[in-house]
């Protein structure tokens, strides 16, 4: 774990006013988990909920994401909900967290 992925927890909990030591393990496995824990800890509505994956707020979180890991955006693909923190963009938030 280095200090990149600690900036990014940082970037992501005062971005958003979240606290991601709330989060659970499964939170923490892809881009969209995350980002729909996001949206429920910013939300009135307890009922877990998915998505939009689209506007301002998801694509402010996709471009902290994209540079704290050194995602090219402009590679063969960009992130989607279905990227993998720890195997795609090598993130692991267990031991900063």
């Amino acid at each position: 774990m280095g200090l990149e992925t600690i900036e990014l927890a940082m970037q992501i909990e005062k971005a958003f006013d979240v606290d991601l030591r709330d989060a659970l393990p499964a939170d923490l496995l892809t881009v969209g988990s995350l980002f729909d824990f996001i949206l429920r800890q910013r939300s009135s509505d307890p009922r877990p909920g998915r998505g939009p994956y689209y506007g301002q707020v998801w694509e402010k979180y996709l471009a902290m994401i994209e540079e704290a890991t050194s995602f090219s955006p402009f590679a063969h693909r960009r992130l989607t909900p279905a990227t993998r923190f720890r195997e795609d963009l090598f993130v692991n938030w267990w031991p900063a967290l």
